[in-house]
């Protein structure tokens, strides 16, 4: 489900070194993430221990050679890109919103108003994006949107947010 999840966002297009694999490569890595249970929890020491374990079971496979004539993964060789990982983070947990190229814009905007959220993924903005989800928690109702198969499953407050900085980021 992860993979499909994963391409159904682009992160199977282009030069992707996930398009020279099948959905197996995720098994190890989410057995570990699995114990980590993150499920809708704002834990940044958590997240990043998820980081390390995403990075490093992935690397093994964006490091194969078949790679290696790529130029972007020469260039980034020893790196999963912030984009990927809040994907995965995002689609299993909840935990965090993902980092692409319209939720940043949808934060650049936000910002313009003085509100002070770093755009790239760090610890000050998510500690930015929970403040905010307070803050919207205490002025108005925070909408609880059930899952379509589930209705007695909401989906988590980081991914509200997540989808209102891309609508906003892709306006």
């Amino acid at each position: 489900m992860l993979s499909f999840y994963l391409a159904s966002w682009g992160m199977y297009r282009g030069s992707s070194f996930l398009l020279h694999y099948d959905y197996q490569i995720y098994k190890t890595m989410l057995k570990e993430l699995l114990d980590i249970n993150l499920w809708d929890k704002h834990d940044w020491s958590q997240i990043i221990k998820a980081n390390e374990i995403i990075e490093e079971k992935l690397l093994l496979y964006k490091n194969n050679k078949e790679n290696e004539n790529n130029e972007e993964d020469k260039n980034n060789k020893n790196k999963i890109s912030n984009t990927l990982i809040t994907k995965i983070l995002l689609g299993i947990f909840g935990c965090t919103p993902a980092y692409d190229r319209f939720f940043v814009n949808g934060l650049k905007k936000h910002n313009i108003n003085n509100n002070k959220i770093p755009i790239q993924y760090c610890e000050d903005s998510y500690i930015g994006i929970m403040d905010l989800i307070d803050r919207c928690k205490s002025s108005f109702e925070f909408p609880k949107i059930s899952l379509k198969y589930n209705e007695n499953i909401y989906y988590p407050d980081m991914k509200i947010m997540d989808m209102y900085f891309w609508i906003l980021g892709k306006e």
